[in-house]
């Protein structure tokens, strides 16, 4: 998503994580960046990923966004596809 992740948008759970990336913090590091550079930026791995490791679960709505379906290993469809989205983007 282009541009800042303002509270509204994040309050609907439509940021991603690497916008506005708490720097310097400890603890700060990034589960879904951490994830590409295990899989070797590699595309065809990190779709396979997605699909074979991710659990599909039924609910409405983004709810865990990329970091909280790679946690949980678990997310519907929409939360399975903003995962991808953000390993991709961070391979690219």
């Amino acid at each position: 998503m282009p541009g800042p992740c303002t509270a509204t948008v994040a309050a609907l759970g439509l940021c991603t994580l690497t916008e506005n990336p708490p720097s310097g913090l400890p603890g700060a590091a990034d589960p879904v960046s951490d994830m590409a550079i295990a899989l070797g930026h590699d595309l065809k791995r990190i779709f396979s990923f997605v699909q074979k490791e991710i659990r599909y679960e039924p609910y409405a709505g983004i709810l865990r966004g990329a970091k909280g379906t790679l946690l949980s290993r678990a997310g519907n469809s929409v939360d399975q596809a903003v995962l991808l989205s953000d390993l991709l983007r961070t391979s690219s």
